[in-house]
């Protein structure tokens, strides 16, 4: 009789406890279920599984921001496009406009700046003036090579 335990009144009956009532007798009967236990511990991580096959590539990006095409010094000779790129009296300039040829520190509407060069610096403290003793010095006739007497020790490369 489901999860209930029986006994028989007779021994030799032969019929099952749920199939013969009459036959047997209830000794125990299940009880209402009890409350759930704890949650056990987490198990073992399992295997890594296989690797997925490649997914769609995806849509084309917008282009980038133009950038700048560097072309050395300026020269008169040369047509620049937009977004060339030249050094000319130390400062580094950008055309705005293609087809020029112009000299960019005279035309900035044709050409922006993008670095200036800048002023020269103070002039720095006087150094201390040297004295040097070469030993003798002879004059000689006109047209005739100079001598010199060396005296006393080098201090540095001779």
């Amino acid at each position: 009789m489901g999860d209930n335990l029986s006994v028989a009144d007779c021994k030799q009956c032969g019929a099952a406890a749920g199939q013969s009532p009459a036959s047997w007798a209830v000794l125990a009967q299940a009880g209402a279920s009890g409350a759930v236990g704890a949650t056990g511990a987490t198990g073992a991580a399992g295997a890594a599984g296989a690797e997925g096959s490649t997914g769609a590539t995806g849509a084309k990006g917008a282009a980038g921001a133009v950038g700048l095409n560097f072309r050395g010094a300026w020269s008169a000779a040369t047509n620049y496009a937009v977004n060339d790129g030249v050094t000319f009296a130390g400062s580094t300039y950008l055309a705005q406009e293609a087809g020029s040829n112009q000299e960019p520190d005279l035309n900035p509407q044709v050409w922006a700046i993008l670095a200036q060069a800048g002023g020269a610096g103070p002039t720095g403290a006087q150094g201390a003036a040297a004295t040097i003793s070469m030993g003798t010095v002879t004059t000689l006739a006109a047209g005739a090579q100079a001598t010199v007497t060396k005296a006393g020790q080098c201090r540095q490369r001779c």
